[in-house]
């Protein structure tokens, strides 16, 4: 198999490092518009296999060149409208695609066009890491296991500290920020209704080590396709990150002072734009060696099972401390790898062979929560009367 992976972050940075290790990936090609990101890939992945691109992905005679001769593509890259033209090459080549999440509009553009995908002959996996990814395999198999499901609700309970920095991040600060750039979506009584950033604030209670945490409403790609995909209806589906107050009051300042915005400003007779300005200040994962905290993950399904009002809770949750002690990486770049490693797996061996849109929810979670497990993923369920 030969692999392009566009973006050498601290998730592009995992994959690679795991992907030529598999005897069946014959070529790794790393694509990113930064080269001295693409230095520190090549510096880490000591690889005949691996071959580096300097390039970006609105270069579309370039994009075309590398899709042409390889099977699979990966998109570890900041959500954009952009990124839909890896899609778009991977259609024209007959090249599969597969990323670790789309954000919602492009995520909306991909569903649109779920027709297309079915007459095009490629596999065209959207949503593949941690969240969304796994959080869609984990209410599918909780889901089904009810006869009637009230609502769904996917709660992040992440959360990391350094003495170094005062804002971190264990994936890319742009992607982390691209959730509070648009109203997020909640689904009731069958309508999709777009809400405010940050709003809805509840207490909820993880289970323990992680506790009660405040939980903010943001925009998650579960919310899109689950309503439609899971097989089964839903009344009600949210997702809530939780934040520390200190990380919401600058997350609030930055909204107010429109930090976020792409299109540029004049300052000093040089055109910029805030959200660059602002990423540039910001440090970046791939350079942390020893961070605190964890991954917490959990989707929690009401619902009617037999006649009885059931609470079904699967999470998954690992600290950052454990991570780097047995696989040398924060539980972040660990947790988020597994899955798409998997579907790789899987295509190789022929165990996925139909084409078109493969949302995760869509396949088998029970064999894919299985083999999640098997290759180590932290996982915990419990179920009680309601």
């Amino acid at each position: 198999m030969r692999i392009a992976l566009f973006g050498s972050g601290h998730m592009g940075k995992s994959l690679a490092k795991k992907l030529v290790d598999y005897d069946y990936v014959e070529e790794l090609v790393v694509i990113d518009k930064d080269n001295k990101a693409l230095d520190y890939v090549r510096n880490i992945v000591n690889s005949d296999k691996l071959s580096l691109e300097n390039m970006d992905v609105n270069n579309i005679e370039a994009l075309s060149r590398i899709l042409s001769r390889v099977d699979l593509a990966i998109a570890a890259i900041p959500p954009s409208l952009n990124a839909l033209n890896i899609v778009k090459i991977c259609i024209d080549t007959g090249c599969n695609y597969l990323d670790l999440g789309l954000g919602d509009y492009p995520l909306l553009e991909i569903l649109k066009n779920e027709d297309l995908f079915r007459n095009s002959g490629i596999s065209v996996f959207p949503c593949y890491g941690l969240a969304p990814g796994i959080t869609n395999i984990i209410a599918k198999h909780l889901a089904h296991r009810l006869d009637i499901v009230d609502e769904i609700k996917i709660r992040d309970g992440s959360m990391v500290h350094s003495k170094r920095y005062e804002l971190i991040f264990t994936y890319s600060p742009s992607v982390f920020l691209a959730d509070f750039s648009a109203k997020p979506v909640i689904y009731e009584n069958k309508t999709f209704k777009r809400k405010q950033p940050l709003s809805l604030e509840e207490d909820y209670e993880f289970p323990p080590p992680v506790g009660k945490l405040k939980v903010y409403l943001i925009s998650h790609e579960e919310t899109l396709t689950l309503p439609r995909y899971l097989g089964k209806d839903i009344k009600y589906l949210d997702f809530k990150l939780a934040l520390t107050r200190e990380t919401y009051q600058t997350i609030k300042v930055i909204l107010k002072l429109g930090l976020l915005r792409d299109d540029p400003i004049e300052v000093d007779g040089v055109m910029v734009s805030p959200k660059s300005v602002l990423l540039s200040l910001l440090p970046k994962p791939v350079n942390f060696s020893n961070i605190e905290g964890h991954e917490m993950l959990l989707v929690e399904v009401k619902g009617i099972k037999g006649g009885k009002r059931i609470k079904n809770i699967g999470y998954v949750y690992l600290s950052h401390k454990e991570a780097y002690q047995k696989y040398n990486e924060t539980a972040t770049a660990y947790l988020t790898t597994l899955l798409p490693l998997i579907i790789i797996e899987m295509l190789n061996k022929g165990e996925i062979n139909q084409t078109g849109l493969i949302l995760p929810e869509m396949l088998d979670c029970e064999t894919l929560l299985q083999k999640l497990i098997q290759r180590g993923m932290p996982y915990y369920e419990k179920e009680e009367q309601i």
